[in-house]
């Protein structure tokens, strides 16, 4: 039974693809002939339909447990909880993508019948079609109902891995997943909007889906955050992984998009620029998926996926130039000298064709060469093929074969492409037409150098993200000109934390700044002293508030107190502003309290992320350790999860008056995830409105029977035992990747009584044939050093510790060395509370904004279509009723 379920799955995806490639076509041809509207509406459901049929079948053999189809082998287990088991689904590529296309469909079902209230239905739905196609074929090339290889259906399944075994993993990848489903709306609709030469209609129709995917985006994003947090170990939430940042692109974008577009939606300017960026929000998720799951980031990034085959990867290229092609292509054509002139005096193939040779041709080169050599892949596929494929696997290889060829041509094709884009970009500069121009202090203006500074932003994130896949040359050339500069910033093949810090800081204190100030000006233009009395009430409360972290906080780093300020600024400023507004409209308000919340994000960050405080502690059971202001006891452990694993309960106690706190709960266990031995901890916290104890379990001592005393070096400290110093000076370890063995090594320098200076070597090997100690003994005899273990640091290697057990025949053992000991890695996180309460005030600033733009929306539709318009759009028979060419005006009328 569950074999057929399987079939018929499989049958889904390939009919759905059909009916799909249907769709689009008939979306298209219906703008000539609007009669075959209902066969791409057909096309369009029997797609969504079959997905959904996919999904359900792929979930019930998930949860039956059918391991002989490879994917639930892959993922899942007996042994996981219903939630946990359930979330499998999309725990590897096969299921993502089909999680991506259950979204992209379910969005597309409202999406329909949006278009169709705004009667452009057959452009912008032919364009989300298309979308839905590539992910159909995607899922014929990754199939998630592939069998497992062999004939031997496995008793259970590799499991999930641990990482992935947290509450979140039932919530975050779905919510960021609908994020990058809700970036395909807007620039479907741009594309739309490109082709009936609807430049400003669309603004009004489209800031809804924007908005409303912003904050989706945004919200999966910052639970990906919180999932870090929680979960990890290190005490972040953010640390500029490249996966993380791939999602983190195109919400940068699209949050610019918002701003651009609120402006062009009062002065009819930025129109070029909110096509781009609408085109670059939707393209860049489709770059992030190419980055996450192509492979190339699995020395760069924690959490990449690994190579998903050479013909998926090529796909993800190729769609990826596909749609941004089809983007320039609108864009050359409508915004162009010669673009308009190609339109006005060629149409049907010829005007397609020269389209092709301009535009879409130099990419083909560029593709050729980001691909690589596909010739082995379809030979390889056509001597498994059946004579049916061999149809088309035949003409594939000769495509393949020629662009090889094409690939030498990469380089003059890079260059005709960028000439090409920054012609295209530059529209308005060699344009007939006459432009307005902003006055310099207006609110447009201002809202325009804000995205610019917002993309500047997205760039640098881009490249330092991109950095494992840009050619050497290239970053060569670029140290040249830092070394030149006489900088000490150097790029190489990834980029780390610092980076981002050193390049993202001025450009985070200019933002907020700048989110602060915009909000005071007026449209068109600004007098200059009313803006100054307005400047007055909350710039002297920001600097008051930055004295007092200044004085207070102890917060003494120049760019963290010009980054205080700047958020205090923009905080106040949407707060005044805000305050007023709510009492007259509050659906006008969402701006405001978006905005308030990224400031308040912002302040969190400054105290949580470069001012927080951790120290390596050692708790022997019932043995209470004082700490900061805190008293810590361990009181031993609990297993949970079938007894697999443990909970390491620490008692929080206030250190001056003994009340108790609460139990944090840390967790160690060991797990066999891969058929490797490892050990996996998870931190506990105890959540306070000024900070946070972030308790991260390190190792776990049995009562040492040996006797002996254990101590935890870091290089270059002393510790003073039976009448000698010991001085740890340096680490010896071999980390060889061809060495079966791993050793742990220190060099030690041991004095008595201030003499008979000793330098003593100590190891430990790990190998095949299991771990084997090296002792270190003093010539006298009477101090023997043994390494136990080593606790890497996870931030400063240098500030790794090596843990030794050391002994001394005339040392008696001390009783509290016989005691279960927990180490753990204690931290304070001041002010991280504003790190989350930020995003979430962000998240419903977003909500409010979306709910008023959607009523634009809406009274754009009122006046938009006549009713015989209005009922074209829907049944698809022609009409002589007029359309209104700018339904804005009419919009902005009745608002006035």
């Amino acid at each position: 039974m569950y074999d057929f379920l399987g079939l018929v799955g499989n049958a889904a995806i390939i009919l759905g693809f059909i009916a799909s490639v249907v769709g689009l076509a008939a979306y298209f041809r219906s703008i000539q002939n609007p009669r075959v509207i209902g066969f791409a509406r057909a096309g369009f459901h029997i797609t969504v339909t079959t997905v959904f049929i996919a999904a359900v079948l792929l979930l019930i053999l998930i949860v039956k447990h059918q391991f002989q189809f490879h994917y639930v082998w892959a993922y899942s287990s007996r042994d996981l909880p219903l939630g946990l088991l359930m979330s499998t689904f999309y725990a590897g590529q096969e299921g993502s993508f089909l999680l991506w296309t259950v979204m992209v469909s379910i969005i597309g079902i409202v999406l329909m019948a949006y278009t169709q209230k705004h009667d452009n239905e057959r452009e912008v739905m032919g364009v989300y079609t298309s979308i839905l196609s590539f992910l159909m074929l995607l899922l014929i090339v990754k199939n998630p109902f592939a069998p497992i290889e062999g004939n031997v259906i496995p008793a259970d399944g590799r499991g999930l891995n641990p990482l992935l075994q947290n509450f979140w993993m039932q919530i975050h990848p779905p919510i960021l997943f609908l994020g990058f489903a809700a970036m395909a709306p807007p620039f479907a609709l741009a594309i739309g909007g490109l082709m009936r030469r609807k430049y400003q209609a669309w603004v009004v129709s489209s800031l809804p889906w924007v908005v409303g995917g912003s904050m989706v985006l945004g919200l999966g994003i910052a639970l990906g955050g919180f999932w870090a947090y929680e979960t990890l170990g290190w005490g972040g939430w953010w640390g500029w992984d490249p996966v993380e940042n791939a999602s983190l692109i195109p919400w940068l974008i699209s949050v610019s998009l918002i701003h651009t577009m609120v402006a062009q939606k009062r002065t009819k300017g930025l129109i070029l620029t909110n096509f781009i960026l609408a085109i670059l929000a939707f393209v860049l998720v489709l770059y992030s998926t190419f980055l996450t799951r192509s492979g190339v980031l699995g020395d760069a990034s924690v959490h990449s996926f690994v190579d998903p085959g050479r013909f998926s990867f090529t796909l993800l290229v190729l769609f990826m130039f596909a749609f941004t092609d089809v983007g320039f292509g609108l864009l050359f054509g409508r915004f162009t000298k010669w673009g308009r002139g190609l339109f006005e005096k060629y149409d049907g193939w010829k005007l397609y064709g020269l389209l092709y040779l301009i535009v879409i041709g130099p990419s083909i080169p560029i593709f050729a060469q980001v691909s690589g050599d596909l010739v082995p892949v379809f030979s390889d596929m056509i001597s498994s093929a059946n004579p049916v494929l061999l149809l088309v696997y035949y003409p594939m290889l000769g495509l393949a074969h020629l662009l090889n060829l094409a690939s030498y041509l990469w380089l003059p094709a890079l260059i005709v492409k960028l000439a090409m884009i920054v012609y295209t970009f530059s529209g308005r500069l060699h344009s007939e037409k006459e432009f307005d121009s902003f006055a310099m202090m207006s609110r447009e203006t201002w809202l325009g150098i804000g995205a610019g500074v917002v993309g500047l932003l997205t760039f640098i994130v881009l490249v330092g993200t991109s950095m494992p896949i840009i050619p050497q040359f290239i970053i060569d050339a670029v140290n040249s000109v830092f070394q030149t500069l006489g900088t000490d910033l150097r790029l190489g093949n990834t980029v780390d934390a610092a980076f981002y810090d050193a390049m993202g800081l001025p450009l985070a204190i200019l933002m907020t700044l700048m989110i602060g100030f915009t909000l005071l000006l007026m449209w068109s233009s600004t007098n200059g002293s009313h803006l100054l009395r307005k400047l007055v009430l909350p710039a002297s409360l920001a600097l008051a508030t930055t004295l007092v972290i200044v004085f207070v906080g102890g917060v003494y780093d120049p760019g963290m107190i010009l980054l205080a300020f700047s958020s205090s600024f923009s905080f106040l400023s949407n707060a005044v502003i805000g305050f007023r507004i709510v009492r007259g409209n509050p659906k006008y308000t969402g701006a405001y309290v978006a905005h308030i919340g990224v400031a308040m994000m912002l302040l969190g960050v400054i105290g949580s992320g470069f001012y927080s405080t951790s120290q390596s502690i050692e708790l022997k059971q019932g043995e209470p350790v004082d700490w900061k202001g805190y008293r810590m006891t361990y009181v031993g452990n609990e297993p949970f999860w079938n007894g697999e694993r443990f909970y390491f309960k620490v008692k929080l106690d206030d250190a001056a008056s003994g009340k108790e706190i609460e139990t944090i709960n840390t967790v160690m266990f060991v797990s066999m995830y891969g058929g490797q031995e490892q050990i996996m901890r998870n931190p506990g916290i105890a959540k306070f409105f000024a900070t946070d104890v972030y308790v991260e379990p390190q190792a776990l001592y049995a009562p040492d029977n040996e006797g002996g005393k254990r101590f935890a070096f870091v290089k270059g400290q002393t510790f003073e035992y039976g009448g000698y110093q010991i001085t740890f000076t340096d680490f010896d370890m071999n980390n060889s990747r061809t060495s079966q063995a791993f050793r742990i090594g220190g060099v030690f320098r041991v004095e008595k009584y201030g003499k008979d200076v000793q330098e003593i070597m100590v190891a430990q090997t790990t190998g095949p044939d299991g771990v084997s100690n090296e002792p270190g003994v003093v010539a006298a005899g009477d101090l023997q050093i043994e390494i136990l273990n080593m606790v890497p640091n996870k931030e400063d290697l240098a500030l790794s510790q090596l843990e030794v057990r050391m002994k001394n025949p005339n040392v008696a053992v001390d009783p509290k060395d016989l005691r279960e000991t927990l180490v753990v890695e204690a931290s304070l996180k001041p002010f991280i509370s504003f790190v989350w309460a930020g995003i979430i005030i962000m998240v419903l600033g977003f909500g409010v904004a979306r709910s008023r733009r959607a009523h634009d929306a809406r009274r754009l539709e009122t006046y938009e279509l006549a009713p015989d318009a209005k009922k074209t759009a829907l049944t698809g028979v022609p009409h002589d009723a007029p359309v209104m060419e700018d339904a804005q005006e009419s919009v902005e009328e009745r608002e006035a």
